[in-house]
């Protein structure tokens, strides 16, 4: 399996052809995804132990909170880039 850091690369050029996010917004949706994929499991504690920013995990938690309850992004949005 690929290793975190090569998994974001790839998985970033792919969201950045997808979709039209700040800068910000797509290093989270990608670290998003990479912990997602990682952690097997969909509780935002667990996916934030395995993102790579030098934070606490309650950090890192509350980022991803703040990101799925950012009103710019949401499935339907997404979609229709």
């Amino acid at each position: 399996m690929k290793t975190k850091v090569q998994l974001y690369h790839t998985t970033r050029k792919t969201f950045e052809q997808w979709f039209n996010l700040s800068d910000n917004n797509l290093t989270v949706l990608t670290w998003f995804v990479v912990g997602l994929v990682f952690a097997l499991d969909c509780r935002l504690t667990t996916i934030a132990r395995h993102i790579p920013w030098h934070t606490k995990v309650p950090s890192r938690t509350q980022r991803l909170w703040r990101f799925i309850k950012n009103p710019k992004i949401d499935a339907l949005f997404l979609a229709k880039q």
